[in-house]
């Protein structure tokens, strides 16, 4: 996370910012406008976290409140987390069948959109293909699967024994029926028993999560030995957001509660038990992750040296980090 120099926009400026009503108590106004990121405070009579959810270090630092959210990072694993954390009932109504009406500015679902389709869908799958040695027959289990997109895109490579889970029992609904695949309304991971799992995949969850820790631990226990464990999320020390001085564009909460790098994922996956871990740039071949890189930071150099595009608090490019482990 790249904590210095944060201007504050105006609300209207930025196009992904939550729904209002989730935006928590905000802090400060300028001209009677209210600002999406401001200098870090605590609620009144809220305590600091006394640990890192990820790592247990004791020394974490307050960052900006964002959307009146307070984010911390923590010392010792680098990872940037909300808290305090919102309140189960506020996420489980912002989770509701409606957040898939226009995800993203479409309502599509995603893998009917050509380009996240063919640059984050299908190079997900030859990574999870590699993993499983080309088994068509491995059980897959998607956790957090959304409109069930990456089930559709496994079942249509041959993967007919994968399934996924949804805490909203609306969006399980959702996902059968607009991608025609098996999703279940399970409202608590923790409590979710199904085990004998070759492959576990949580694609662009982990940072929604009140407990990513807990959820990595129970994903290592439903696998059998052997079985593979992958996540995606975004990176949130991308060199995008440095160049441009920002945070990186996930910084959204509380869409995001936790915003990772590739250190704090690495710790995440190894106190979860895990071997044989790895974290890489995205899910492309290398060459072509550097060219689809290399474009990304055009794009931020034009963003930062076009006098007419004000400055940003967040970045308007990012990474994806895929992360991996296996169990032993």
């Amino acid at each position: 996370m790249n904590v210095s120099s944060l201007p504050a926009p105006n609300v209207s400026d930025d196009p992904l910012r939550p729904d209002e009503r989730f935006w928590g108590p905000v802090r400060s106004s300028s001209n009677g406008d209210l600002l999406d990121v401001t200098a870090f405070t605590l609620p009144d009579g809220a305590a600091p976290p006394h640990a890192c959810p990820v790592c247990a270090d004791p020394g974490s630092k307050g960052v900006a409140v964002v959307y009146g959210y307070p984010v911390f990072e923590c010392a010792g694993c680098g990872v940037g987390f909300v808290w305090p954390q919102p309140d189960a009932e506020l996420l489980s109504e912002y989770y509701r069948r409606s957040y898939w009406d226009s995800y993203l500015g479409d309502s599509k679902p995603v893998y009917d959109r050509d380009d996240i389709r063919e640059h984050i869908l299908r190079p997900q799958l030859k990574l999870a293909t590699r993993l499983l040695a080309g088994r068509s027959k491995a059980r897959i289990l998607d956790v957090g699967a959304g409109d069930g997109s990456m089930l559709r895109v496994f079942r249509d490579a041959g993967f007919n024994d994968s399934s996924g889970i949804e805490f909203s029992a609306d969006v399980a609904e959702h996902a059968r029926r607009v991608s025609g695949v098996d999703v279940a309304a399970v409202p608590n991971f923790s409590e979710f028993d199904q085990d004998g799992w070759d492959l576990i995949t949580l694609w662009a969850v982990i940072e929604h999560l009140r407990d990513p820790a807990e959820y990595v631990a129970h994903a290592r226990r439903l696998l059998k030995p052997g079985g593979w464990f992958l996540l995606m999320t975004g990176d949130n020390s991308s060199l995008f957001a440095r160049f441009q001085g920002c945070f990186d564009m996930w910084m959204y909460p509380p869409e995001h509660l936790f915003f990772f790098d590739k250190r704090s994922l690495r710790t995440l996956m190894s106190r979860g038990g895990f071997k044989r871990n790895f974290v890489r740039l995205g899910f492309q071949h290398p060459l072509k992750e550097f060219a689809l890189w290399g474009l990304r930071l055009s794009g931020a150099m034009r963003n930062q040296l076009d006098p007419r595009i004000r400055p940003h608090w967040r970045s308007t490019h990012s990474n994806l980090l895929a992360a991996g482990g296996k169990k032993t």
